[in-house]
């Protein structure tokens, strides 16, 4: 008789009903968890995908802004030696800065036939 004093009756069928009710519920909870992670990890990459496109947007601006501030600073640089230009003529003979103002007169006649005529 010695020998049967290990022995365990089994268990009853509700306590393994029970555990399989427990298993189930956690599945079931760890399902729901997952299924969260996974909505909240598609909104992050969306938002990852969202912030991507607008560095890419603003990036694009930037270089944008960038040539105008290069053709502006041409501009300038333009200007300044038709400043330049225009002193150095103010201190001309004035002969010469009739034949100039000729000159130029000529120019925008030329000029504006060529408005004229594209129209």
């Amino acid at each position: 008789m010695s020998d049967f004093v290990d022995f365990t009756c089994p268990r009853p069928h509700e306590e393994f009903t029970e555990q399989i009710r427990g298993r189930q519920r956690a599945i079931h909870e760890h399902r729901v968890k997952l299924e969260a992670a996974q909505r909240q990890r598609q909104r992050i990459e969306q938002e990852t995908l969202q912030c991507t496109r607008e560095t890419e947007r603003r990036a694009e601006l930037m270089m944008d802004k960038i040539r105008v501030v290069d053709v502006l600073q041409q501009l300038s640089l333009m200007l300044q030696e038709e400043r330049d230009l225009s002193e150095q003529l103010n201190g001309e003979a004035p002969e010469d800065r009739n034949q100039k103002s000729d000159l130029e007169q000529s120019c925008e006649r030329l000029e504006n036939k060529g408005k004229g005529s594209r129209r």
